[in-house]
């Protein structure tokens, strides 16, 4: 069999209730590099083009020439991504259902069955995603006079208050996200406007001052913030392995390992005490900078780099830093 008969192949019938049989006619067919990127353009443009049984056919076919290698392109080029089809995910959850009633006959393993069901529990809230994103463009479309400026000046006045959410708050309540999820969520807003209202010079010379410091256009701000949420939680599962299920009526995102998702949360962390230093930093003179070990060891250096780093040759070529004898530090 060559690449052109299994096109004629999957062409000719609807093969998930006889896999077995599609089993013995792909037996001993190697699939080609080249080969694999047809069969991903392939799914790619019947999922487009609403024909869901081809797009399962040749799903179904990727499954059985090679599982890991088809999954993990899928992965990496989206194709189980509800915003890459403008949120229509009823055929996505047709693909992926039949995939997963059919996991014995067609050989999946855990980790294939883990995925596919937690892009099943992400399709099920496309809906709902979409229709945030309607009522968010109607409201675009009424405010677009001083929209745009309102936005950029909310977005000043969030970081020179070093304004700072509340983590336990309800995600539906604009208090739960930071500064720079609200400022992604501006963004998107802007990218909108872009294509439904067209951003020209005028969008710059109105401004409701008002809307500004009461932060009256939190509520569409919060509608972006949640779609926004979502397509995090695509990245999540599709390129860092996170799984996706429903618990007590919540979805929930949850990392491959803790110590992942201890590393991301170290990294939140990290830049949120750097904001501190940044801000700390350009609110002193130079001369009455704050105490800090960055400013000791600049001190030192400037008074006695010379004499306290030396560099040794023995028994090791080496810098060492050598701190003076005195009693202060013999104490320690």
């Amino acid at each position: 069999m060559n690449f052109e008969e299994l096109s004629r192949l999957m062409s000719s019938s609807f093969w998930l209730n006889d896999i077995e049989k599609l089993k013995g006619k792909l037996s001993g067919y190697h699939m080609e590099k080249k080969e694999r990127g047809t069969l991903f353009k392939n799914i790619d443009n019947f999922l487009v083009g609403g024909k869901k049984g081809r797009a399962l056919n040749w799903f179904i076919a990727g499954l059985l020439l090679n599982k890991g290698k088809v999954i993990k392109a899928m992965q990496r080029n989206g194709l189980f991504r509800a915003s890459k089809y403008n949120m229509e995910s009823r055929i996505l959850e047709f693909v992926t259902s039949n995939a997963l009633q059919y996991r014995e006959n067609l050989g999946l393993s855990k980790e294939i069955v883990s995925y596919l069901k937690s892009i099943h529990t992400l399709l099920s809230l496309a809906p709902n995603v979409k229709r945030i994103e309607i009522d968010l463009i109607k409201e675009i479309k009424k405010r677009k006079k001083t929209l745009i400026k309102d936005l950029l000046a909310t977005i000043e006045i969030l970081f020179m208050r070093n304004y700072e959410n509340n983590n336990e708050a309800d995600p539906s309540e604009i208090l739960y996200y930071s500064k720079e999820q609200i400022c992604e969520a501006i963004s998107y807003i802007v990218f909108l406007y872009q294509i439904f209202c067209g951003i020209n010079i005028s969008c710059f010379n109105n401004m409701h001052e008002d809307s500004v410091l009461k932060f009256e256009h939190s509520d569409i701000v919060l509608m972006a913030c949640k779609i926004r949420k979502y397509y995090e939680a695509e990245i999540f599962v599709n390129y860092l392995g996170y799984t996706c299920k429903y618990e007590n009526g919540c979805c929930v995102l949850e990392a491959a390992t803790e110590n992942y998702e201890k590393a991301i949360q170290h990294g939140y962390i990290y830049h949120q005490l750097h904001t501190y230093n940044v801000i700390a930093r350009s609110s002193l003179k130079r001369s009455d900078k704050p105490a800090s070990l960055e400013r000791l060891a600049e001190d030192l250096y400037e008074r006695h780099g010379r004499d306290l780093i030396k560099r040794k040759k023995e028994p090791k070529e080496r810098f060492v830093l050598e701190l003076p004898m005195v009693e202060p530090l013999t104490k320690i």
